[in-house]
């Protein structure tokens, strides 16, 4: 009987070898030494490919992303069905990017996407008692599990995301939030007091840096607008683990594992205002110093035309919605600004068309000027895609009167397409015109200290898209010109689904063609593939389209 599984186990290691090494993500040497390490100390062969460098993180996860449904139908499963998801807290598993899968026979088999955190282990072994086995699993399928099956507001005003930048509320009367200030709060404070009170400190001085550097018996505060810097506060040193930790957890730092530089971002909100924390942490003596740049949102403009000519049937979809006056739009992104964005463009390439336009209830973004109020049977209306599959029934009848476009909270138009099916399960066919537009703001490329990145270092094995309009990218370190200004540019990249009517059982009604040029990945990474066009082009930091590798797609 104890044979059994053994065999099993070497066949499953050997079939995953082999084809990792047949997609030129592994050397044959690099997976000699992952199977011996295995051997040695037992575990999964991908924890310990990735530990001892003999495959590159983000090509292994591009690969599991399309393969380990196949390969592992049980991993997948158990995964999205959660069982085990009560075996560790809420905010762990948002710190760390890890989800459990299942704990049977004393063992907790852990989805992780990176086993570089040497203390997670022992630490979750002695929190929940159990032997833990991590599994290197893509971060698409852990953000899935992380938004399904824990809260994403940790505590009040601490906000996690599966997808966008992690959130950190600055104030905010209705949740209780409200910074002190930091020569007020006591030794035992929480994190997230103490980084609040630095950060709105920050804001009230105007600076456009904040500085925490840790010294021996204590913590020193830096402030600096664009040329001066100057000690702002002593604080003691026992809060400095605890708000280094929160800031790698909120900048995503922690989860993304082996990384250099470590670099990351996260948004701080206070009330209606938006400010792009940029968090770089810089090794020391007693410990990181984090360098935290503070940077309003600019979004750069392009002519609406650009956009079109970058999605293939969009233009041609409007135009029959135009014609017929009514259809199905669903508005994809992770943000209200996203949602914007995405409903200027479809306003602007409508122009006066549909003249009559409406806000439903329940529209919980900002008004714009072109979509006024109309009591007399608007050609549009905007409003979010009903939560509840019993309203889609009447959602789906004013398609049928008119344009209707629906804003969803997603990453990508497949994303959008897979929550559409699931809210909508009881819906009847569509015999309307319908299609799926993404939108997500990436950061613009600052050509003032712009420098190349070699994205074999990061993909190597994996197939790079192919007609890109150039062969070199670059990332930005940062200079007086971008993270000096004051203002974070962005650069808006989008992608749209056609969808085509289609009789039950089909969920909702619906399902997404998949353009043949859109198969390099399978067909779900056409957001992805946007972005990496837009940074071939130099328009967007190559780094914003691997930050899409951690995001559910």
């Amino acid at each position: 009987m104890t044979m059994v599984p053994a065999r099993r186990a070497r066949e499953e290691r050997r079939l995953l070898g082999e084809l990792l090494l047949e997609a030129g993500i592994v050397t044959p040497e690099g997976l000699r030494v992952g199977l011996e390490a295995q051997r040695l100390s037992g575990g999964r062969l991908g924890c310990h490919l990735v530990r001892l460098g003999s495959v590159v993180p983000a090509s292994l996860h591009l690969y599991l992303g399309e393969y380990l449904e196949a390969l592992r139908p049980d991993l997948v499963r158990d995964v999205r069905e959660g069982a085990a998801a009560g075996a560790i807290p809420a905010r762990l598993a948002h710190h760390y990017g890890l989800v459990p899968v299942r704990a049977s026979d004393g063992v907790l088999d852990l989805a992780v996407a990176s086993p570089d955190a040497l203390a997670l282990k022992p630490a979750i072994e002695v929190l929940t008692g159990l032997k833990v086995e991590p599994i290197i699993c893509p971060p698409a399928l852990i953000a899935e599990g992380l938004d399904r099956f824990y809260p994403g507001e940790v505590e009040p005003g601490l906000v996690f995301r599966g997808a966008g930048d992690h959130v950190l509320v600055l104030a905010d009367p209705v949740r209780g939030v409200s910074p002190e200030a930091p020569d007020r709060l006591a030794p035992g404070a929480p994190p997230s007091a103490w980084l609040r009170a630095i950060l709105a400190e920050a804001v009230r001085c105007r600076s456009r840096r904040a500085e925490i550097m840790p010294r021996a018996d204590r913590t020193e505060i830096f402030l600096a607008g664009r040329e001066e810097r100057a000690l702002a506060h002593t604080l003691p040193r026992g809060p400095y683990a605890g708000i280094a930790a929160l800031i790698e957890g909120l900048a995503r730092i922690a989860a993304r594992g082996r990384i250099l530089p470590r670099d990351g971002r996260f948004t701080l909100l206070l009330g209606g205002k938006r400010v792009i924390v940029s968090v770089l942490a810089l090794p020391g003596l007693q410990g990181y110093s984090y360098l935290l740049d503070l940077r309003e949102e600019t979004v750069v403009p392009r002519p609406p035309a650009e956009y079109a000519s970058a999605l293939p049937g969009f233009t041609e979809i409007l135009d029959r919605m135009a014609s017929e006056r009514r259809g199905l739009i669903v508005l994809a992104g992770t943000d209200p600004p996203e949602i914007t964005t995405g409903l200027d463009l479809l306003l602007a390439l409508l122009g006066d068309r549909l003249p009559r336009r409406a806000v439903a209830a329940g529209w919980q973004s900002a008004r714009w000027p072109g979509l006024a109020d109309s009591d007399h049977r608007p050609d549009l209306i905007a409003t979010r895609w009903p939560a509840d599959p019993m309203d889609l029934a009447s959602l789906m009848g004013e398609a049928r009167e008119r344009v209707v476009v629906a804003a969803i909270d997603a990453v990508d138009a497949f994303d959008a397409v897979r929550k559409v099916a699931r809210r909508g399960a009881d819906a009847g066919p569509i015999a309307v015109s319908a299609g799926v537009l993404a939108v997500r703001h990436l950061e613009a490329l600052c050509q003032a200290c712009r420098v190349g990145f070699d994205l074999a270092d990061v993909l190597a094995g994996v197939p790079q898209p192919r007609a890109l309009p150039g062969d070199e990218f670059w990332t930005s370190p940062g200079c007086a010109a971008c993270r000096g200004s004051g203002a974070l540019s962005l650069e808006a990249v989008s992608e749209f689904l056609p969808m085509e009517a289609c009789p039950p059982p089909r969920p909702a009604g619906l399902r997404a063609r998949r353009p043949g040029e859109e198969r390099a990945l399978q067909g779900r990474g056409a957001m992805l593939q946007a972005s990496v066009r837009a940074a071939a082009e130099a328009r967007i930091d190559v780094k914003e389209a691997l930050r899409l590798l951690h995001e559910r797609r």
